[in-house]
């Protein structure tokens, strides 16, 4: 039995059980503010279903349904509940693909309308271009027209539709995007999908529903109208926590919909919980009490003003020096790897890739085009970057009987030496001499040596290399067609240092004590380092300078209060709100201003718990009492 299910039952969960047990399936949202174990709910609601239900279930073939955010999530809560085969964990994107998968006509139809309303789009807006419009522009508008008539030509051959990474509707293959328009499109227009869906699943879970896409919300909400009492659904979440443009926030309230509130806090301390509160109660009337009755600890908070100069690491670790002799204890603040140490929370990936040495391979895929390419790298899955860490790096690291095997997995040339007639003698001289200007590329380094690298791995056999990046690299047998935005990523790509790739392989393993500020919701760690420095962030969606009052609100920005949208300000609140509850025994905020003084004065103005132990750096660049 899990961690989770052993916890001791919250009023939130006797509500929701009661709930469930009732003859008619429920629609609710469960408010779990942060640290309140909204995963333990949720973990603890699909265990009883089963337990309670598990017959009927089996019986009619069914199964309970939970859609979470990432497959990590999805792998944890399904180990939770015991493996049980009466629940279905996954992501939204892949429980969609699930439900509409067996719909290929329906889907194939969705497909011929997409690229139809495409190629209608791109032909009025090329019909309308003014004298002003350049002619990169025009060029890729006539590609895209082109492409898309091509893809309506090839789609008439495809017989059945399948989901990948890489999308292309005209080949029959649908990406993330692709999967979530055609099965929200579908569910209200088809209704005997919504009965599958309701009669395959009759309980329907969501987790983290403040950031569902709001098409998917409401076409899971569309199913509950149309079922009513035969389909239960629940949305766990907290629209304090929603970081993501495309969350929809609040979930909105239909008719005899249950909200059930929880409002426990079994992660942070006294003293942070108060922080939080502070932060929480400036929107919205729910504060969080402590769920840790007996070991309660006060914990600790510090506000740091530093100057937003070009020190600002040095100024860092004169803070981080500070707080260990706080804690009495060498290491606590200071020690790189943050299980010992403090995670230090920036408000981008480009922040911790200039402190871990990877500013020019972050700028390759994020300042040359390709919008997709850039945000894998983020997620650590962009392929150029994954190749180069998961199949080129290990050639050249480890012991010789490590390399040796990956060699024998991935070398074409390995491979030719069980050929019938290979002079295998000559072959393993040749890879050992690809190996050796390997390793030697890798020991000069430099700007250009991940193409040098390439370029070895490439003419030396030593792995099987992407034919895009071979059409990069110049290699004229590549029939790759790679787009101009993805060419241009990769041109920059290779024009990197390698050794930059050392510093994100440990970023991306969390090795290192660097976090995004959106990267860390759902984790917790002793010790936290918030760092607030929007010029460091290059962000328009985030101000922690206007949030704090540093600067003043901008038009759109009163607009947005005005007519009751969202805002910089809004959206600052929550994200810090995410990165402060994320400590569990000490909490540190480091604001950068140019204006030291004027933003230790707009500091204490904002009436945060502590903050009249604001801290500064002095003349001597000691930490000292504001």
């Amino acid at each position: 039995m899990s961690n989770r299910l052993m916890q001791p039952d919250t009023d939130a969960d006797e509500k929701l059980r009661e709930l469930l047990d009732g003859d008619a399936l429920p629609g609710f949202t469960m408010i779990a503010g942060a640290g309140s174990g909204k995963t333990t709910s949720l973990v603890k609601a699909l265990a009883h279903l089963t337990a309670t239900r598990g017959e009927s279930l089996r019986r009619r073939t069914q199964q309970v349904a939970c859609i979470t955010y990432t497959e990590v999530a999805a792998d944890e809560i399904f180990a939770d509940v015991g493996s049980s085969p009466l629940t279905h964990v996954s992501t939204v994107h892949s429980f969609l693909w699930e439900v509409v998968k067996p719909f290929q006509r329906d889907l194939k139809i969705w497909v011929h309308e997409e690229l139809q309303t495409k190629l209608a789009d791109l032909e009025e807006e090329q019909s309308s271009f003014s004298r002003q419009i350049g002619q990169k522009r025009r060029d890729k508008v006539a590609n895209d027209i082109m492409r898309s008539k091509a893809q309506l030509e090839s789609l008439v051959a495809v017989d059945r539709f399948t989901y990948a990474f890489g999308p292309d509707l005209g080949r029959g293959t649908l990406g993330h995007e692709d999967v979530i328009k055609a099965a929200t499109s579908l569910l209200f227009k088809k209704p005997l999908l919504a009965a599958i869906l309701a009669k395959r699943f009759p309980f329907v879970f969501v987790d983290e529903g403040q950031d569902t896409f709001p098409e998917v919300v409401e076409a899971l909400m569309h199913v509950k109208s149309r079922i009513g009492d035969k389909f239960g659904l629940g949305f766990f979440g907290d629209p304090m926590q929603k970081i993501y443009l495309r969350g929809i926030g609040e979930i909105p309230a239909a008719a005899g919909w249950v909200s059930i509130e929880k409002p426990e806090n079994f992660r942070s301390p006294a003293r942070v919980l108060d922080v939080m509160n502070h932060i929480r109660g400036q929107v919205e009337e729910l504060q969080q009490v402590s769920g840790r009755k007996e070991d309660q600890i006060s914990g600790s908070v510090y506000y740091f003003v530093l100057p937003a100069d070009k020190h600002r690491t040095e100024h860092l670790n004169v803070v981080r020096g500070w707080l260990d002799s706080q804690s009495g204890k060498t290491g606590d603040w200071t020690e790189e790897n943050h299980i010992r140490g403090a995670k230090i929370l920036v408000i981008a990936h480009r922040m911790a890739a200039r402190r871990l040495g990877f500013e020019s391979l972050y700028a390759a895929f994020h300042d040359s085009g390709s919008s997709s390419l850039s945000q894998a790298f983020d997620e650590g899955t962009a392929w150029p970057a994954r190749f180069m860490i998961d199949s080129v790096l290990p050639l050249i690291e480890g012991d010789s009987s490590s390399r040796m095997a990956r060699l024998r997995e991935g070398s074409p040339k390995f491979a030719d030496l069980r050929a019938r007639g290979t002079n295998v003698e000559e072959n393993l001289s040749q890879l050992r001499s690809a190996l050796d200007e390997l390793r030697e590329s890798f020991r000069a380094g430099g700007p250009g040596s991940v193409g040098a690298m390439l370029r070895t791995v490439s003419t030396g056999q030593l792995a099987v290399v992407d034919p895009r990046l071979e059409a990069i690299l110049g290699d004229s047998t590549s029939d790759a067609v790679v787009s101009e935005s993805v060419a241009a990523t990769l041109s920059k790509f290779l024009e990197c240092d390698v050794r930059e790739l050392v510093g994100y392989r440990t970023y991306l393993s969390d090795e290192s004590p660097y976090s995004t500020h959106q990267g860390v919701k759902g984790a917790e760690f002793n010790r936290v380092i918030v760092v607030l420095d929007d010029e460091e962030g290059r962000y328009n969606l985030f101000s922690y300078d206007r949030f704090l009052g540093l600067k003043p609100l901008s038009e759109t920005d009163l607009r947005n209060a005005r007519e009751g949208k969202e805002s910089v300000v809004d959206r600052t609140r929550r994200l810090l709100y995410v990165c402060i509850s994320r400590s569990m025994l000490a909490l540190a905020v480091i604001l950068y201003a140019h204006d030291v003084r004027h933003a230790v004065d707009s500091m204490k103005r904002s009436g945060l718990p502590g903050i009249e132990q604001l801290m500064v750096l002095n003349s001597a660049g000691e930490v000292s009492l504001a």
